[in-house]
């Protein structure tokens, strides 16, 4: 919509902020500015009757003034024109009455709504602050990742136990299951000159409470065959190994899976590269296992009872880049069949970030 008048486009003030197909001019004020905004509310109502979806409407059935019950209260046009757009503070750029900066201005109102809530406000809207309270949430896995770069090939191995995967219940319960993949890495940037290229180092880096479901998979480092029993257990399976002792299973499934493919990432950095036949075969192993925990849950198993196929997606994904990662612009025959595998696949459990991921791995391999 193109309010007529002489500030269309945005002129002298400093630039203009662009709503519902409207340019507002920054830096107006007083009866301008009251002008201005009569002339974009009487273009947006004369508007209405062309389209069924009010301009300022969130959804198609619009509520209140055209926006739906559910949202947040619109910005008003006084918000536009003052210094901060109300989404953190930014300063519109233009110079206010009094010969302030925009900007200025703008940092001054975030620097209230933060002290106002007591909390700060990231990208994306993620509180990372509430009060005396920190999100782990949002800043667990970057601060994981930036202390693994900054002990990056130290070998320090007092600052590496600090990221060790849960080793109790009781610290399980602490951390999310999927952060358990990045501690795991991250503990491996640490720990340069230990990270091996093998399918027992990668086992090697759960703790004894993730291990019972090693102990069901024939060619593990902690495989135990019992008597009268298959000789190579179904996958589907092999997570009945957990104690039902009213323990999370659910959980220690989910830090199993994560923790290998943590692992799986950390080799794949380690031998960026190199075209290292062992961790290839390592690798190779490792998301093919990966496959098949995803085929038993599709298939109903007992497995996908604590494990949901899109998380094991994410260990897919992982296990091939990092595949790739160490054979990066060799061409390998055996990397590319299993790549061409994974993108052939044709199942509603993969969304576009596994698309992604399929395809950025084979244009590295």
């Amino acid at each position: 919509v193109a309010p007529p008048g002489p500030w269309w486009g945005g002129g002298g003030g400093g630039g203009s902020f662009s709503t519902t197909g409207a340019s507002i001019p920054g830096g107006r004020g007083g009866n301008q500015r009251d002008a201005y905004q009569a002339q974009v509310e009487n273009s947006l109502a004369g508007n209405q009757g062309q389209s069924s979806v009010d301009l300022l409407s969130s959804d198609a059935n619009g509520g209140v003034d055209g926006w739906s019950a559910e949202d947040v209260d619109p910005l008003s046009f006084e918000d536009l024109f003052s210094g901060g757009d109300g989404m953190g503070g930014v300063g519109s750029g233009a110079d206010d009455a009094d010969g302030t900066d925009g900007t200025n201005a703008g940092n001054n109102a975030s620097t209230n709504q933060s002290g106002n809530s007591g909390g700060a406000v990231g990208t994306g809207g993620q509180t990372m602050r509430g009060g005396a309270m920190i999100n782990v949430d949002a800043t667990s896995p970057g601060a994981a990742l930036a202390l693994g770069l900054m002990f990056l090939k130290t070998n320090d191995s007092s600052v590496a136990d600090l990221l060790n995967p849960p080793g109790t219940h009781y610290a399980l319960d602490h951390v999310r299951p999927d952060f358990v993949l990045t501690r795991v890495c991250a503990k491996a940037l640490i720990m340069w000159d230990s990270v091996e290229p093998s399918i027992d180092w990668m086992e090697g880096q759960l703790p004894p409470l993730l291990r019972p479901p090693l102990t069901k998979i024939a060619g593990s480092a902690f495989y135990e065959p019992r008597t009268g029993s298959p000789s190579h257990p179904k996958i589907g399976s092999v997570f009945d190994a957990f104690a039902d002792d009213n323990a999370d299973r659910e959980a220690l499934a989910q830090a199993h899976v994560h923790a290998l493919a943590g692992a799986c990432m950390a080799l794949g950095l380690r031998f960026a590269g190199t075209a290292n036949g062992d961790a290839r075969r390592a690798l190779r192993t490792m998301t093919l296992r990966f496959l098949a925990m995803k085929a038993a849950a599709a298939a109903g198993k007992k497995l996908g009872e604590l494990v949901d196929r899109p998380t094991l997606e994410t260990c897919v994904c992982v296990s091939a880049t990092a595949l790739a990662t160490v054979m990066a612009g060799t061409g390998d025959i055996d990397t590319f069949r299993v790549l061409r595998r994974l993108r052939l696949r044709l199942d509603r459990g993969r969304g576009h970030g596994a698309n992604a991921a399929n395809a950025g791995a084979t244009a590295a391999a």
